[in-house]
């Protein structure tokens, strides 16, 4: 069953006090953002925002420095996701939760989901969880939940169960707890009250959105950012390897240094990178990578071990991956996320930076080819204007980022088909126009004056730039031309 985030909505996040970016689906099935604005404009923010709700929804620990994220000044904040899910005739789910400071970290305060009929309705929480509540389970609709706990071996169990995962700074609704909880409703039958049972094919409907989302967060949402609390990084590849179960198993490839896996997995991997050498001489022209064997070695387990490293070949000649440029790295260790965005209906890939270190025309190109075609999620922040261009329509794949804290995010607006998105953004930055301001910003005369104060120690010069500085504050826009002739 496919899961898709719809939207998301940040309060007090970092330097957003309140934003919601929407993520529209394309005609291919899939969705692709681009979030666009200033510098400190709240554009990595969201990116946090994800890694964040990846953890919760996984069931893991917050991170110990999570703290970080919540705006300065404030002492929690709150994150609201809606998904696009099918369970049974209900079609969307609304997760909300609150975290507050704890220390360095941060832990879950309060948390709940509502099933929806549209992304836009405000919905009717299933099931509350929370911990500042003063109610002994701290569950509402209390009616509902205390019935369900009473056939769950006792309130105690569910109590206790609370606390520790508290404690953990887990989130509670992704708690094994409470899928044992919410599943044990279908055997329970007449054993609970009229009006507890009246709801309960909601709470059934529940624990299949519960467990659904919770592998969604565990399996496809993967983040990549430069910071170490990322959830992978650009210089790990992540290859899948069989299971005797038909499933598959992530494993990580160290991209800047050697790697030992037992004999049996080597073809394995090879066969991997076999699949990654069909996209990326397309994207770095000639350019393959390949698992160079340096030698085996027998493991602690008693299985042989193959030690190797990736290189990168290209006329021929091969190189270690280490002694690459940073954006052929970058590209080498985004593909991996990039394909499964692609091809993945599931697969929600969020990327900071993405056009680091890659060149313009390949990144519009790239980004153009995704717009048309992908069938997965893929949202990515950057400072390159091309994809504007080249990703159609440009207001269901661009989010701008604006200077109003409490409405940090708008959709891209144009002015139709025939005009250059690109040309249009950089008008709305010059001249304004926009209901929200987008970018302020000195003239670049008083920018080249700043510089030459900085770089002059003499008291005459400095009196002479600033007095310049002042004037050129001073003179009307009509006047403006004739001032500095």
């Amino acid at each position: 069953m496919m899961t898709r985030l719809m939207s998301l909505t940040l309060n007090n996040v970092k330097n957003v006090r309140h934003g919601t970016v929407d993520f529209p689906v394309l005609a291919s099935g899939g969705s692709v953002t681009g979030i666009y604005g200033a510098n400190g404009s709240g554009k990595t923010s969201v990116i946090d925002a994800l890694a964040l709700l990846k953890q919760t929804m996984s069931g893991m620990p917050i991170a110990a420095s999570s703290g970080e994220l919540v705006t300065i000044g404030e002492s929690s904040m709150t994150l609201t996701a809606v998904f696009l899910m099918e369970i049974q005739s209900r079609h969307y789910v609304k997760y909300s939760v609150e975290y507050r400071k704890q220390d360095t970290g941060l832990g879950v305060e309060k948390e709940s989901l509502s099933f929806l009929d549209s992304p836009e309705q405000a919905g009717r929480p299933i099931v509350v969880n929370d911990n500042a509540k003063d109610t002994e389970l701290g569950l509402s609709p209390d009616y509902l939940w205390r019935s369900l706990a009473l056939n769950h071996g006792g309130r105690n169990t569910v109590i206790f169960a609370r606390r520790d995962v508290m404690l953990e700074r887990r989130s509670y609704l992704f708690s094994d707890d409470f899928l044992g909880l919410v599943s044990d409703v279908e055997s329970i039958g007449g054993e609970l009250s009229l009006k507890a049972m009246n709801r309960i094919q909601e709470v059934v409907s529940l624990s299949t959105a519960v467990r659904q989302l919770k592998r969604y967060a565990w399996n496809s949402i993967s983040i990549l950012s430069t910071k170490n609390t990322a959830s992978v990084s650009y210089s790990l590849l992540p290859l899948s390897l069989p299971t005797e179960d038909d499933g598959l198993s992530a494993r990580f490839l160290d991209l800047l240094g050697e790697n030992v896996v037992i004999e049996r997995d080597m073809e394995k991997l090879n066969r991997n990178v076999r699949m990654f050498n069909q996209v990326l001489p397309m994207m770095v022209s000639g350019l393959t990578i390949r698992l160079k064997e340096i030698d085996t070695k027998l493991m602690d387990d008693g299985n042989i071990g193959v030690r190797f490293e990736p290189v990168s070949v290209r006329d021929g000649m091969e190189v270690p991956l280490r002694n690459e440029s940073e954006g052929i790295v970058r590209i080498v260790g985004m593909l991996a996320y990039l394909i499964q965005a692609f091809n993945n209906p599931n697969a929600c890939v969020a990327i900071d930076e993405l056009d680091t270190g890659i060149f313009e025309y390949l990144f519009g190109e790239m980004l153009g080819e995704f717009a048309k075609g992908a069938q997965g999620q893929l949202i990515f922040t950057a400072h390159n204007l091309r994809p504007m261009e080249r990703m159609q329509p440009t207001s269901d794949t661009i989010v701008l980022s604006t200077l109003d804290p409490r409405n940090r995010f708008i959709p891209y607006r144009g002015l139709g088909k025939t005009n250059n998105p690109r040309r249009q953004y950089f008008n709305a930055l010059e001249l304004g126009g926009t209901t929200v301001p987008l970018y302020k910003g000195g003239m670049p005369q008083l920018i080249g004056a700043g510089f030459t104060l900085a770089g002059n120690e003499h008291d005459q010069i400095d009196q002479q730039v600033e007095d310049g500085m002042r004037a050129l504050l001073d003179v009307p826009v009509d006047g403006l031309e004739e001032a500095l002739w």
